[in-house]
């Protein structure tokens, strides 16, 4: 039988959502993969999720039937954002700033992330599917030895 072996949840990201980014990705929804990345996240010092708070509310008050204001909007937040986030941000600042010059084109802002970066949520995808596969084994077969 053997012995099973999962992914740990470093693979996951400290936020235990780099997977989640992974399939929105494979389901080529980048706006959701972006809004994942920049969603506010618990126990973020308070710095950051002040910014991250502007992401999520950045659409508030603005009439989404009118394209020209979201993207001013949006341009508006990324501006204020990009000066708030730590230097160790790599996604989000690559992310901030496509969208300062695309406003809305987040197929262009995820791309703007560095390969070994997009990798990681790929990667994610993959160790999730295999945890979830092991967890399924251990629940038809389970753990036993002969």
């Amino acid at each position: 039988y053997g012995f099973i072996n999962y992914f740990g949840m470093q693979r996951f990201g400290k936020y235990h959502d780099t997977h989640a980014v992974g399939i929105a990705i494979l389901q080529m929804n980048y706006e959701r993969a972006c809004d994942i990345i920049m969603r506010p996240k618990p126990s973020e010092p308070p710095r950051y999720a002040a910014a991250r708070k502007l992401w999520a509310t950045r659409f508030e008050n603005v009439d989404r039937k009118n394209v020209r204001e979201m993207r001013t909007a949006e341009m508006n937040v990324c501006r204020n954002m990009g000066r708030e986030m730590g230097r160790f941000m790599v996604g989000e600042s690559a992310i901030l700033q496509a969208l300062q010059k695309k406003p809305r084109d987040y197929r262009n802002a995820f791309r703007s992330i560095p390969k070994f970066s997009k990798l990681m949520y790929l990667h994610a995808v993959q160790s999730y599917v295999w945890n979830k596969s092991a967890s399924e084994r251990m629940r038809v077969v389970g753990g036993g030895s002969k």
